[in-house]
């Protein structure tokens, strides 16, 4: 044991008085000092620390809405359980701290506790990450990869395959959001144009899936597209353009010259050529229809270049054909009946390269202006009509 002990001390002072003798103890570093007559107790109090324990969240600020609202650590002394747990919410800025801790192990001299934290387990979320120590405080870390989606969609276009040559060069996509009750707003846009296989496709890649744990309503609109509709389906865009249309009548005329004839054929059979090519169309005329008809419905451009129809008639024997007009007038075919004539002194020409057929062809022609005069005043007439 601790003992001491002062010996040949005197008892007296000088007359007779006897000396009191106490003791006192110097300062002993780490205890408190108790004296009771010539003992002394010293008592040592355990040093006490604590540790602060903060939650950082990596999860895009919640965007999942997979957060807790609490969790749980707990602390470790040596690694061994002590059944102290602190809660970490937003009430408390995910932050507390452990208080009153034991510096040093009971009954191990100078021997310091290490002091570690867990986490009971947060579902959704990677095992944390702690970072830190007992001094400086613990850091425990959750990450969560928030879900994300893509949104692809591609264009159709019915046009007859770009026939009027309308088709742009590109098109521009945009890419809308809707959050619950809130208003639809504008993501993203893209110009698209056709790919090398002519597809015309597009994606929004990596788009977050969820805003503020409610999932995010994706959905597309598409600019304004000249001469064309616009029709949506999911992500998908589907353009429509009408190709230009011509329709033209085509009207017979039967000329005779030099008296009675043997009379013309019930009817005659018009070729449609567009750009110099049998379409395989035909119209038939015949005095029931008036001799004249329309081809409806042509279309006006092929390959993005005007299309030029022209006319011509299955050969009607004994008659010669005259074809004026254009698709865009109608045109008008001239038939004028050959007449064989006795050749006679009077009407014998000089050899000179004209036929003797002059005077019946100038008289066909000048029939023929009469009736495109008289076409093209009717024509007019009818435009003003459906105007």
């Amino acid at each position: 044991g601790w003992a001491w002990e002062f010996t040949g001390l005197a008892k007296y002072r000088d007359g007779g008085v006897e000396i009191v003798y106490t003791i006192t103890e110097d300062t002993v570093e780490g205890y408190s000092s108790k004296v009771d007559g010539y003992n002394v107790t010293n008592t040592h109090t355990p040093g006490k620390t604590s540790v602060q324990v903060t939650k950082a969240w990596v999860d895009k600020n919640n965007q999942d809405g997979m957060r807790p609202e609490f969790v749980t650590v707990k602390l470790l002394a040596d690694d061994v359980d002590t059944g102290k747990t602190v809660t970490l919410s937003a009430e408390n800025n995910w932050t507390d701290t452990f208080t009153e801790l034991d510096i040093f192990k009971p009954g191990e001299v100078g021997q310091r506790v290490v002091y570690t934290v867990e986490e009971v387990g947060v579902d959704g979320y990677d095992e944390p990450e702690i970072t830190g120590d007992a001094e400086t405080g613990y850091i425990v870390t959750n990450c969560h990869t928030p879900e994300t989606v893509d949104v692809s969609g591609s264009k159709t276009w019915d046009d007859a395959n770009n026939q009027d040559g309308k088709r742009p060069a590109s098109i521009t996509i945009n890419l809308l959001k809707k959050v619950g009750e809130g208003e639809v707003s504008l993501v993203d846009s893209k110009i698209v144009k056709a790919d090398a296989e002519g597809n015309w496709v597009w994606t929004f890649a990596n788009l977050p899936k969820y805003e503020d744990g409610v999932e995010i309503v994706y959905s597309i609109s598409e600019e304004a597209v000249n001469g064309y509709t616009s029709e949506v389906s999911g992500y998908n865009v589907t353009n429509r353009y009408a190709p230009a249309k011509i329709s033209f009548p085509v009207t017979k005329v039967w000329a005779v010259i030099n008296g009675p004839t043997n009379g013309h054929p019930d009817s005659i059979t018009i070729k449609l050529i567009a750009d110099g090519q049998d379409t395989g169309k035909t119209l038939v005329l015949t005095n029931d229809n008036d001799w004249t008809d329309t081809f409806i419905e042509l279309d006006r451009f092929k390959d993005g270049k005007e299309i030029v129809y022209t006319i011509d008639e299955i050969l009607v024997e004994n008659y010669e054909c005259i074809i004026t007009g254009d698709a865009e007038n109608g045109f008008v075919v001239l038939n004028t009946q050959i007449k064989s004539t006795n050749i006679t002194p009077d009407n014998v020409l000089p050899k000179t390269g004209e036929r003797g057929g002059t005077p019946w062809m100038s008289f066909a022609l000048l029939s023929l202006a009469g009736v495109l005069l008289v076409l093209r005043k009717k024509r007019s007439i009818v435009l003003k009509e459906k105007s």
